[in-house]
């Protein structure tokens, strides 16, 4: 899910992978493993990227935060980093941990659908 969204608001922004490698210090060939699905990417990573769009085309994090959900995320999204933004680096630290557990159970859940739908299509 957030291989295709990334490629999905780097793709509507016009980003190149050069721009994206110099922007963020990730190899153009990382990036495009990601984005072929070759190779994962930590939630660090995946977050430099997102914020390397940012920095290329502003607003490429809203519309990944819009085309993760529906268009109730983006206030979420909004409202959360407002709220992050004040926190204290303990507490940052601690929301830190359990936002990248969550993005890992996540992403394992999609890697197992994924798998079965392979495992489907080879036994048809």
């Amino acid at each position: 899910m957030f291989r295709q969204t990334f490629k999905k608001v780097k793709t509507k922004r016009g980003i190149t992978g050069k721009a994206l490698s110099q922007i963020t210090g990730i190899s153009e060939n990382h990036i495009s493993e990601f984005l072929n699905g070759k190779r994962d990417v930590t939630t660090e990573k995946l977050w430099e990227m997102i914020m390397g769009l940012e920095k290329l085309s502003p607003g490429s994090k809203q519309d990944f935060a819009e085309f993760i959900g529906d268009g109730q995320s983006l206030k979420v999204t909004l409202d959360l980093e407002r709220t992050v933004q004040e926190l204290d680096v303990k507490d940052f630290l601690q929301l830190w941990q359990v936002a990248s557990e969550r993005m890992t159970e996540i992403y394992q859940v999609n890697q197992q659908h994924h798998q079965q739908k392979q495992d489907l299509s080879i036994a048809s």
